[in-house]
């Protein structure tokens, strides 16, 4: 069996300190192999994150300035078919109202027409009275 003597050479101290400067080394060397890998990923991915943030900010202030010109549109619309209701109304009110006269010049028409022909029938009627 070997025996191990009491006390650390300088050649085994430094061969120590060597395999564990190279073991440190390696770890180091992967360790900034991931970091590298993440900043290659997580920083595209942020300016991604920027750019989105800045497009959905941009298509907000779009929709506010389009719902706002919308809704002055429909309030035009609105107020011209309201306009155009109120007017079929005025209309539909002066038609009936000479819808009306018209009836009564009718009813007038008739009564003066059944008149005149009343006092015809009836010269007709005595016509042989009175030329006899």
């Amino acid at each position: 069996m070997d025996q191990q003597a009491p006390y650390v050479t300088r050649l085994e101290l430094i061969e120590s300190q060597h395999r564990l400067k190279e073991d440190v080394s390696k770890r180091i060397d992967v360790v900034d192999e991931k970091v590298d890998t993440l900043r290659d990923l997580v920083l595209p991915m942020g300016e991604s994150l920027k750019q989105t943030a800045e497009n959905t900010r941009k298509m907000a202030e779009s929709m506010d300035r389009f719902t706002e010109a919308q809704r002055g549109t429909n309030g035009r619309i609105y107020e011209k078919m309201n306009g155009h209701d109120v007017e079929f109304a005025r209309l539909n009110v002066i038609a009936g109202s000479q819808t009306e006269n018209k009836k009564t010049n009718a009813k007038v028409l008739v009564a003066v027409i059944g008149g005149i022909v009343t006092i015809i029938t009836g010269l007709f009627a005595l016509a042989p009275y009175l030329f006899n």
